[in-house]
């Protein structure tokens, strides 16, 4: 994502990742972390607002839904997010990659719905469970 640096207004290539969600926000004097938490409440919103039919990833949703299910996917493994504040643009570019193992395909569920941490053990990299979080962790 080091393209992210020259402030084209869209969307960078990201050869390490299979998906990536970019926003631009018309903020540059706001501290990285706080326009990356906006960004990220953005994108997920779109659950809220619009919802997700069957818990299915569908090629045919629109790019907000998409950006949800890019954070929600279960077989995103790993996450890497950049923030590029553009002053003389007035804007702060922010662009998060998602590897996953599988890519989310056409009607792939976005998760499985379940117990918490049901499944850390069984996974092909066993995990342990972050009661904190409800997560699995390496």
């Amino acid at each position: 994502m080091k393209e992210l640096k020259n402030c084209a207004g869209k969307e960078v290539a990201n050869a390490q990742a299979q998906a990536n969600n970019y926003k631009s926000l018309k903020e540059h004097e706001t501290p990285d972390e706080q326009v990356l938490q906006k960004a990220i409440e953005n994108w997920w919103s779109a659950l809220a607002n619009t919802g997700v039919e069957d818990n299915k990833y569908l090629d045919a949703m629109d790019n907000s839904l998409k950006a949800y299910a890019n954070m929600a996917y279960q077989g995103t493994q790993k996450v890497g997010c950049g923030v590029q504040v553009c002053k003389p643009q007035g804007r702060t570019e922010i662009q998060c990659g998602y590897v996953m193992d599988p890519p989310i395909m056409d009607e792939d569920p976005i998760y499985e719905i379940g117990k918490a941490c049901s499944k850390c053990a069984k996974l092909a990299t066993p995990m342990k469970c972050s009661s904190l979080l409800g997560l699995c962790v390496p």
